[in-house]
């Protein structure tokens, strides 16, 4: 005979395709340290060219700042108004010497133009200019203004408050800078499509900017990266363009500049990489799936033959032993032995079960029926008793007949199971003994259905309905009561309906009969109870009851009894 191979030598085939995914997940960390220090490299690269861009502006405004001090100190013990063709040959010479400056003119508190580098220079007041205006009231620092565009060539105003004469007389000295070198040095930088420098003041308007309206920036949008980061670097998307943005500050001024450099060059290499992995990744795995895919179903198919077996037997409406031989691993082929056993033992637990709630169904229905019977036959006789003594023997006699033929229907030939109309002529002689018992103090009414009189149902069902409306809901009552009986059917169940006109109850009351029922702890006797208790042992749920009542109006018990409920003859 073939040896049969273990599931542990499965397993150990199984480990080998978790190894090849092992290589996948090698392959994914790899992609993500990959992203991560190319994403590190990229940083390291804009913060490089946003610094050298930084660099390069202040440098060159230091060049311009150094100028400014260089003059500031030599006018400040010079008597400019008897000088004023030296100074302005002096202005000339620190032009000659510094080719970005423009202009250089000093003016006085008044705003009038007192020197210039260019002689003979026409008269005018600045007293209104911004310029001048900020120089004023920030006197220690040197105030830059907007760069402005005049015949095509950028230029930056810097103004300083400065004292000359011995520095008895002070003024503002104005000088005009063009900032063309710094835009060519700009344009110079390798920023990407859509790469641009910016540069906003401390209100966050716009000082200068190298973008294009080919880059489709909004001023909006930069103006919310620059909110965003104060200083340093970020990730932002601007136009579908990732871009990397590094915020700094400008020394000497109170203005940030921001430089964006285009980024997709990163996402690029990013997703070739991506894909290169993923291809390699996706290879491996296929190869991996296919041969865990082998495995798993020779595993798998033996324990499925067994599974669907169990299926089988799990859908069957009565239980039947079906035995299980599968010709598969050691294991499987044990685990079928097992099942079969398992079979053989719940088959035979099941018919014992079965035997003995057989018996102790039939017992405990005997024990209710039994609480009936001799209840009701005591009072009866109790009233035969007293109209024979009261020589009322014509009552009697009749009292004696109904009873005859009550008691001749109860005991039905030992039977549980009897036809409706039986039911209902056991509970009219009920009925018509009690009357008479209690001198015709009520009336009543009997209906039913005449396709649904040959239905089977359990006896003594309504008669202890019939028995509560007289001693709950009619006793004591000083006019006639009445009391209806009524069994129909709607779609579902067969309906038992006992009515009464007597004094009804509150739902507090039905609420706490319910309980009542439910609670195995309380004994109650006879009562709903006892209908309540033999409807469980023999419908389960296929029954139920229900009370309605209202105070002064009366009160109606029904009982459904489900038309697929089953009916076993005892």
């Amino acid at each position: 005979m073939r040896q049969k191979h273990s599931i542990a030598s499965i397993i150990l085939i199984s480990f080998f395709s978790i190894s090849m995914i092992y290589l996948i997940l090698l392959f994914s960390v790899t992609y993500v340290n990959f992203k991560r220090n190319i994403t590190e490299v990229s940083n390291i690269q804009s913060e490089e060219i946003s610094r050298q861009i930084v660099y390069n502006y202040e440098s060159y405004i230091n060049t311009i700042i150094d100028t400014s001090n260089l003059i500031q100190a030599d006018i400040t013990n010079k008597d400019i108004y008897a000088s004023i063709d030296e100074t302005s040959s002096y202005l000339n010479d620190v032009i000659r010497l510094k080719k970005e400056i423009i202009t250089i003119e000093l003016y006085d508190l008044q705003g009038d133009l007192i020197v210039s580098n260019i002689k003979n220079q026409t008269a005018r007041n600045a007293s209104q200019a911004s310029w001048f205006l900020s120089s004023i009231n920030e006197q220690t620092i040197h105030n830059f203004q907007t760069p402005f565009e005049t015949q095509g060539v950028y230029q930056i105003t810097i103004s300083k408050f400065v004292l000359f004469n011995k520095n008895d007389q002070s003024g503002v000295l104005k000088i005009v800078i063009s900032f063309d070198q710094f835009v060519e040095l700009v344009k110079k930088s390798n920023l990407g499509f859509g790469g641009h420098i910016s540069i906003i003041d401390q209100y966050y308007n716009t000082i200068y900017t190298s973008k294009t309206d080919a880059s489709g920036v909004s001023d909006a949008k930069e103006k919310e990266v620059f909110l965003n980061t104060v200083i340093g670097t970020s990730k932002t998307k601007i136009n579908d363009l990732n871009m990397m943005v590094n915020v700094d500050t400008l020394a000497n001024t109170r203005w940030r500049i921001g430089v964006f450099i285009n980024a997709e060059g990163i996402k690029v290499i990013e997703n070739e990489f991506f894909w290169n992995t993923f291809s390699i990744s996706t290879l491996f795995l296929f190869f991996a799936v296919l041969l865990f895919l082998t495995i798993s179903r020779r595993i798998a198919k033996p324990i499925q033959a067994l599974e669907a077996k169990m299926s089988d037997i799990e859908k069957e409406e009565f239980f039947q032993i079906q035995e299980v031989n599968i010709d598969s691993y050691q294991e499987v082929s044990a685990l079928s032995h097992s099942f079969n056993t398992m079979m053989k033992k719940i088959d035979e637990l099941m018919t014992r079960v079965v035997v003995e709630q057989k018996e102790q169904r039939k017992s405990e229905l005997k024990a209710l029926q039994n609480q009936i019977n001799p209840h009701f036959l005591y009072n009866t006789l109790d009233s035969i008793v007293w109209m024979i003594e009261k020589e009322q023997n014509e009552q009697a006699a009749e009292l004696v007949i109904a009873l005859a033929k009550f008691f001749r229907l109860s005991i039905s030939k030992g039977r549980n199971i009897i036809p409706i109309k039986d039911e209902i002529d056991h509970a009219r002689n009920y009925i018509l003994i009690q009357n008479i018992r209690y001198q015709n103090a009520f009336t009543y009414s009997f209906s039913c259905e005449d396709d649904i009189k040959d239905h089977k149902t359990m006896k003594f069902l309504l008669q202890p309905l019939i028995e509560n409306s007289i001693y709950h809901g009619l006793k004591n009552r000083i006019d006639q009561g009445h009391i209806e009986v009524k069994v129909y059917q709607d779609e579902e169940d067969i309906i038992f309906s006992v009515s009464d006109n007597g004094y009804g109850m509150r739902q507090e009351r039905i609420d706490e009969l319910y309980r009542r029922f439910k609670d195995q702890n309380l004994h109650d006797g006879v009562g709903l109870k006892n209908i309540y208790q033999r409807l469980l042992i023999y419908f389960g749920s296929k029954a139920k009851m229900i009370i309605k009542s209202e105070l002064d109006e009366g009160t109606t018990i029904e009982i459904h009894i489900s038309k697929e409920a089953s009916y076993e003859e005892d």
